[in-house]
């Protein structure tokens, strides 16, 4: 078709859907196991994390100029395109927006169904906020976890708009059979007016729902924004969001923006973040694990290297040199680009450690006012440490210690079967423990999850295959 009549053809549809398509103010959900139940097993304990993935699925057509324009067979030739990263990647639950239900311009048939038949998920929900003119389409969800409970909503109609909602699955994580919200939305694109509108009425239908909640979707803006709908619902549902204000996380290529985002409550933390590459839409495809609070981390940071320059001072009192200086504030910022900025800091009183803790607190943006410091931290031992650690009355979930060799190395090689012959100042070994409170901590408790020192310029922090 030439590129003429292409743009009046879009015109007109775009018209003639306005005027056909209509609300679903009461969607219903239409939830399909793929498996059968007694088949479907919940996450381990073993593994306490959450894969989660968002997409929007352009209606299926790729980046195609409109699903439309193509027949059925390019439509699934696009959707396997996403099946395939979706079995690469392995998330347990994929939020989908555009979603089409059987639709005469995307195939005829259910796009969220299709994807997991293909990629292995247990559970599909397809809801339709729009229905009319042989179209149905909306939001929808596929899961691998078991699922409890479905919702639906649709915000209310608004002049020149066409419907958008939200999808949602109550699903069982952990062995324990933990439930979790998990949210798939899709806002206004244009009117900023009609987009704040949904946002209030996106959280009036979400509050007070007291479980872990994980929503994910296309929202039509980004961090900063006039508009403030993303800090509106971080701040009203108690939700964080990934490095927020990171320049390199767009997610809609043709305008360069960050539209699409997955938000966690307080009940979780992320142990990744990736925007995909793969075009298999014009959104990219955001990815997420997340972590649940209730295991706890433990993040060790030797002291920077300290001066010996003044042989009269005490070695309580001697500073940091140039090259700690350097480091200390750069391993703060490698902790805060990994989002992992810790909820409780406690420093030996030495000056060069805490010196350390706090101009890598300055980095992190942890307030340098609640860096605790312990005097039974200074040169402690193996065994000193577990006392000073066990003894702490915290709920803090991510606790890092500021401290000194030969004791924090020591310490280090007692907490996972992965040892370590030296930390060398300012290095950051970090573990993971599946333990509820602090007094419970022992040796060998905890679970290794990376190794990280100012030399390394590889990119990205040690792990255990590479000790």
């Amino acid at each position: 078709m030439k590129p003429g009549l292409r743009l009046v053809f879009l015109t007109l549809l775009w018209m003639g859907v306005g005027g056909c398509v209509s609300h679903r103010l009461s969607p219903e959900p239409h939830l399909r196991a793929h498996e059968e139940p007694w088949q479907i097993r919940p996450a381990s304990m073993s593994t306490p994390t959450l894969n989660v993935m968002t997409i929007n699925l352009a209606h299926g057509r790729g980046n195609g100029v409109h699903q439309a324009l193509q027949d059925g067979d390019r439509a699934r030739e696009n959707l396997d395109a996403v099946g395939a990263l979706i079995r690469r990647e392995k998330p347990q639950i994929v939020a989908l927006q555009e979603a089409d239900a059987p639709s005469a311009w995307s195939g005829s048939f259910d796009h969220v169904s299709y994807l997991a038949e293909r990629t292995g998920l247990s559970w599909s929900l397809q809801v339709a906020h729009a229905e009319g003119a042989g179209l149905r389409y909306g939001t929808g969800l596929i899961s691998g976890l078991p699922v409890a409970d479905t919702g639906a909503y649709t915000f209310a109609p608004a002049a020149g708009t066409l419907p958008k909602g939200f999808s949602l699955v109550t699903v069982r994580w952990t062995d324990t059979g933990e439930l979790v919200d998990v949210v798939s939305v899709h806002l206004e694109p244009l009117r900023e007016a009609v987009r704040q509108q949904q946002t209030q009425q996106f959280i009036a239908a979400l509050a007070d729902r007291g479980r872990p909640l994980v929503i994910m979707g296309d929202f039509n803006t980004e961090w900063g924004h006039d508009d403030g709908v993303l800090e509106t619902i971080t701040r009203d549902l108690g939700l964080r969001a990934f490095a927020a204000t990171a320049p390199d996380l767009e997610t809609f290529p043709r305008l360069d923006r960050r539209l699409d985002w997955i938000l966690a409550s307080a009940d979780f933390e992320f142990a990744d973040y990736r925007v995909l590459p793969d075009p298999v839409s014009d959104h990219r495809v955001v990815v997420a694990t997340l972590r649940g609070r209730h295991v706890k981390r433990l993040t060790l940071l030797r002291h920077a290297k300290s001066s010996w320059d003044d042989a009269g001072l005490d070695d309580y009192d001697r500073p940091l040199n140039p090259r700690g200086r350097r480091d200390a504030p750069e391993m703060g910022r490698r902790l805060k680009a990994a989002d992992q900025v810790p909820d409780m800091l406690i420093s030996s009183p030495a000056m060069r450690a805490v010196s350390t803790a706090r101009m890598a607190a300055r980095e992190m943006g942890f307030p340098e006012h609640r860096i605790i410091e312990d005097r039974s931290l200074y040169h402690a031992s193996n065994r000193e440490l577990f006392s000073v650690l066990t003894s702490l009355e915290t709920l803090a979930a991510h606790l890092m210690v500021v401290g000194h060799n030969p004791g924090l190395t020591d310490f280090a090689s007692s907490l996972s079967p992965v040892r370590i012959d030296n930390l060398p100042t300012a290095s950051l070994f970090c573990v993971d423990l599946d333990i509820e409170d602090w007094n419970e901590l022992a040796p060998g408790s905890g679970r290794f999850a990376y190794y990280d020192f100012p030399k390394n310029t590889r990119g990205a922090v040690l792990t255990a295959s590479d000790l």
